[in-house]
């Protein structure tokens, strides 16, 4: 579980989040890249991904996006 966590100019490029809670997580810092990354079943519920780059290019089966606020806005 990552709950909470903020991951602010964070290079998070070919990480593996499988089935990971991000629950109320932040990104909100365009330095952030999920470029190629796991998000199999990744939880971003209430999560701030504002500036996040990289996601479409992730694997996204199965993430919940209740209340998300998504890279673009």
């Amino acid at each position: 579980s990552l709950k909470g966590a903020n991951f602010g100019m964070a290079n998070l490029t070919g990480s593996n989040f499988t089935n990971a809670n991000l629950t109320i997580s932040s990104i909100s810092n365009n330095s952030t890249s999920f470029q190629d990354a796991n998000l199999t079943n990744v939880n971003y519920t209430s999560s701030n991904l504002l500036g996040a780059t990289g996601i479409e290019t992730a694997i996204r089966t199965g993430i919940i996006w209740s209340n998300t606020t998504c890279p673009d806005g």
